[in-house]
Parts: structure tokens; C-alpha cells; sequence
């Protein structure tokens, strides 16, 4: 009974110090320090649904390129889903969540963001920015408050067949029925965001990953793809994700 309880009040505890975070992160600002450690550097947002192929995409772009490409490597506080999930992890233990606190109330981070489906909590700190072009993959929801930062930032959507992005999604294992109906809901709205941004240029990851870099090359290089072609296809991915969530 008593090793019962126990474990109740922990996960009180860390459920109190997820909610902490999540109230510090809707009005999060780093520190004048912080932002004086990344100012100008440059960044590459790739916004894109889960299962696009952003972290294989990265380490493309990273491994064979005519640009000095960096992933930003976020930390996060969910399970890592294996090889290849390029996050700095923080299990949710008391000790790490009032780290996580303490260096947010101290304006230490570039930029916060708690899931509010899962309450894992996002960041990056200012190490994480490196010299050359930053690589970071994010959802419209966690780009918000990238865009206020003083880097000199291109967005990019990344987007797929909508087929193989549909199998890709039923063949992820570790997505229970009721999350990848939440992933699809996340797809939605970055979608919808994508299409609806001035600004945002689209990129089609269907086909080989050194295709892809190529077309992220012509962005950065002043001559994008064709975009009506790839908004077609966001618009076909669009009702794909709408119906995912039946």
C-alpha cells in the first residue's frame, strides 16, 4: 500500500513539474545572453508530419552536400524510438524535469515546447547551433516560437506521396490507434499552416533523399522546384491526414 502511494506521489510530482514547464513554455523568451549566443547563425526549419523521412532527410543533407550542413540536435523528454533518433534524451525523473525548470526560469534555452497531447517537453540550447547552415526538424506548433529568434531562418515543408506516407504510418509499431490519430491531427494543422504561410516553400521527399537535398540546395540557391506541383500534393496529403483521424 504504502510502495503504492508512493509511486502515486511521484507521478504527481512529475506531472506538477510537466505542467511548471508547460506554463513557463507558452510565454518562454531565452535570456539577452542566450540570444546573443546564436544571433545570425543560420537555420533550415524542415516542418513536416511524422514519418515525412525529416531525420533520414537530415542526415543526408549532412552527409553529402555542397553546403557545411548542422542537425540541431533538440533534447526532449519522451522514449527514444530507437536507432537513428537523433535527440539529446532526458528520462522524466524529478531531478531532471527541476533542472528542466530552473534553466527555463533562467532563460537558458533557445526555445521550449511541451506537447500538449503527451506532455513531452522540446528544447534546444544554445550549443546546439553551430556555424554554417543549421538543419532542425519541427511542427508548425513548435516553429512559432523559432521564428521570433534573432537567426536568419528559411522554412521549408517537407511533403510526400500520400500513400507511402499513409504505410509508413500504419507500419510504425510503437503508435498506438488513438496516437497516430493524433500525429495525423499534428499533420493537419502543419499542413494547413504550410499551405496557408506566405513564404514557406515545399519540397517533395517521394523520391531518393539525394533528389530531395538537391531541391533544399535550389531553395537555399534562389531557384526552388516547382511549387504549384508540390502544393498539390500537400493538398492531397491534407485529406489523407483527415482521414487517418476517423
Amino acid at each position: 500500500m504504502e510502495k503504492h502511494e508512493s509511486a502515486l506521489n511521484l507521478q504527481e510530482q512529475i506531472k506538477q513539474l510537466i505542467d511548471q514547464l508547460a506554463a513557463i513554455a507558452r510565454t518562454y523568451k531565452p535570456s539577452a545572453e542566450t540570444l546573443e549566443k546564436i544571433r545570425d547563425k543560420k537555420l533550415v526549419c524542415l516542418i513536416g508530419a511524422t514519418a515525412v523521412g525529416k531525420s533520414s532527410l537530415m542526415k543526408e543533407a549532412i552527409k553529402d552536400s555542397e553546403y557545411v550542413f548542422s542537425e540541431v540536435y533538440s533534447f526532449t523528454t519522451r522514449e527514444s524510438r530507437g536507432e537513428g533518433d537523433n535527440y539529446h534524451f532526458y528520462k522524466k525523473t524529478i531531478e531532471n524535469l527541476q533542472m528542466l525548470v530552473k534553466r527555463a526560469q533562467n532563460g537558458e534555452m533557445v526555445n521550449l515546447f511541451v506537447h500538449p497531447d503527451t506532455g513531452d517537453v522540446y528544447g534546444t540550447w544554445p550549443e546546439d547551433f553551430k556555424e554554417g547552415i543549421n538543419v532542425l526538424g519541427a511542427t508548425s506548433q513548435s516553429f512559432s516560437k523559432i521564428a521570433e529568434l534573432p537567426l536568419d531562418i528559411k522554412v521549408i515543408a517537407i511533403i510526400t506521396d500520400p500513400e507511402v506516407w499513409k504505410k509508413r504510418i500504419d507500419e510504425r509499431e510503437d503508435l498506438t490507434l488513438e496516437q497516430r490519430k493524433l500525429r495525423a491531427h499534428e499533420a493537419e494543422i502543419s499542413l494547413n499552416w504550410c499551405l496557408e504561410k506566405y513564404g514557406v516553400l515545399f519540397v517533395n521527399n517521394s523520391g531518393p533523399l539525394a533528389k530531395t537535398v538537391e531541391s533544399i540546395i535550389q531553395i537555399l540557391d534562389g531557384s526552388p522546384p516547382d511549387q504549384e506541383e508540390c502544393r498539390e500534393l500537400a493538398r492531397e496529403m491534407l485529406k489523407v491526414a483527415k482521414l487517418l483521424q476517423l
